[in-house]
């Protein structure tokens, strides 16, 4: 059995500023199956690319996750 690599993607997203001019910013975490970090990345990007939110990525890192069981 061929198991799947999975990585964890750290994300921050960027808020609109509020009534004093702060932008806040949220991390968040994602855990993606991918062949390489740059995969990962992609997919991030791509999840992403409908939303109308300011994102970077922040880390890309391969976890020690066997399989996701749902």
């Amino acid at each position: 059995m061929k198991t799947k690599t999975y990585y964890l993607v750290k994300v921050t997203i960027e808020t609109e500023p509020d009534e004093n001019g702060k932008v806040k910013r949220i991390r968040e975490q994602y855990i993606t199956p991918a062949v390489s970090c740059l995969d990962a990345e992609t997919k991030m990007a791509k999840y992403f690319e409908n939303v109308k939110i300011d994102y970077f990525i922040t880390s890309v890192s391969e976890t020690k996750i066997i399989d996701v069981i749902e």
